[in-house]
C-alpha cells in the first residue's frame, strides 16, 4: 500500500528528526548533523578499520547526547562477531565523564542497552523479527533511539544469490519500517569483500575491496559510510548519499582514550590526496561472472 503524506505531515516528521553525533565534527558536517533518525545507514570497512569502535561511539552518544534524551534513551545492539564488550562501554563512560565533567554510572548505562548475540543468518532473521514485535508492542518504545547490527553481512556469505537478496530485502524492509514509524536511527555494519576488475582496453586485472552485500540493498540506505585504515589509527571516511555518486571525504583518528576525533588539516589533505590518486590511477571495469570462471580455469591449468 502506498502512503501519501501531506505537506504538514512531512514538516512534522522533519521537526521530530534527531541526529546522533559521530565524535568527528567534520564527519557530522558531511552527514548534515550526524546519524539521522528515520533512516538506514550502512557502515562498511575491512576488519580492523574501526567499524565496531564507531558503533560503540554512536551507541554511547545515542544514549547520552541525543538532543536532550539523556535520561530516557536506550539502544539495541545485535552482535554477529562477539564484538560487544561491556568493558569497552565502561571505558567510554569514564572518558566522557572526564571530558564533560559529569559522572555517568557504567552499570546504569549498560542497562539502557538491549544486546543480542547471533551466530547465523537464521538467528539474525529471528532477532530482527523479534525486535520488530517488541518495539511495536512496547508502550515505551519511543525511548529506543538507535539500532545497530554489527556485522549485518557476517552470515550472508553462506547464502546463494537469490537467498541472500531475498533475506537482505526482507530484513532491511523491517528495519526501514521501524526507523520511519518509530523515529529510530539504524546502522548496519558490513564487511568488505574482494571484487575482480580489469583495466579498460587491457587484460590487466585487479582486486578492489567492496562492501560484502554490494548493491543488493543500496537503494534502501540513506547513506553509505566507508572506513579505510591508512595508518595505525588514521582512517579515511567516505560518505555516499544513497550509496551513489562520488562521495565526500574526511579523515579521522580512532584513539582508545579520545575516541573518534578529526585529524590535523595537513595530515587530512595528504591522506585524501593519496586516496584520490590511488582510485584515479586506472579506469577499471568489473569482470563478469563468465570472465571470472575463465580466469579460474586458466589458473587451474597453469
Amino acid at each position: 500500500m502506498i502512503v501519501v503524506l501531506t505537506v504538514a505531515q512531512i514538516k512534522e516528521m522533519i521537526k521530530n528528526f534527531f541526529y546522533i553525533p559521530t565524535g568527528s565534527l567534520k564527519l557530522d558536517e558531511i552527514l548534515q548533523g550526524g546519524i539521522r533518525s528515520t533512516a538506514l545507514h550502512e557502515l562498511s570497512g575491512m576488519s580492523g578499520s574501526g567499524k565496531t569502535q564507531m558503533c560503540f561511539e554512536l551507541m554511547f552518544n545515542a544514549i547520552t547526547s541525543t538532543q536532550g534524551f539523556l535520561n530516557s534513551s536506550s539502544a539495541v545492539y545485535i552482535g554477529s562477531k562477539k564484538s560487544f564488550f561491556p568493558e569497552r562501554i565502561k571505558q567510554f563512560v569514564n572518558r566522557h565523564a572526564k571530558e564533560k565533567g559529569t559522572e555517568f554510572d557504567p552499570d546504569s548505562l549498560l542497562k539502557k542497552i538491549m544486546f543480542k548475540q547471533v551466530n547465523d543468518y537464521e538467528e539474525l532473521a529471528f532477532a530482527v523479527h523479534f525486535l520488530n514485535s517488541l518495539i511495536i508492542s512496547r508502550k515505551n518504545h519511543r525511548n529506543i533511539r538507535l539500532i545497530i547490527i554489527d556485522t549485518f553481512s557476517a552470515h550472508f556469505r553462506d547464502l546463494k544469490g537469490y537467498e541472500k537478496g531475498s533475506l537482505s530485502y526482507e530484513l532491511t524492509s523491517i528495519l526501514g519500517g521501524l526507523a520511519q514509524d518509530f523515529n529510530i536511527a539504524v546502522v548496519l555494519a558490513c564487511d568488505m569483500t574482494p571484487v575482480l576488475y580489469k583495466t579498460e582496453g587491457t587484460n590487466e586485472k585487479k582486486f578492489i575491496m567492496e562492501t560484502a552485500l554490494g548493491d543488493l540493498f543500496a537503494a534502501r540506505m540513506s547513506q553509505r559510510i566507508e572506513l579505510e585504515k591508512i595508518d595505525d589509527d588514521v582512517i579515511i571516511v567516505k560518505v555516499w548519499k544513497n550509496c551513489a555518486g562520488r562521495g565526500n571525504l574526511t579523515t579521522i583518528k580512532i584513539d582508545q582514550e579520545s575516541g573518534i576525533i578529526d585529524v590535523p588539516n595537513t595530515l587530512k589533505r595528504k591522506s585524501e590526496e593519496e586516496f584520490h590518486r590511488e582510485r584515479a590511477a586506472k579506469k577499471l571495469m568489473k569482470i563478469t561472472k563468465n570472465e571470472q570462471e575463465q580466469i579460474l580455469a586458466e589458473n587451474e591449468r597453469n
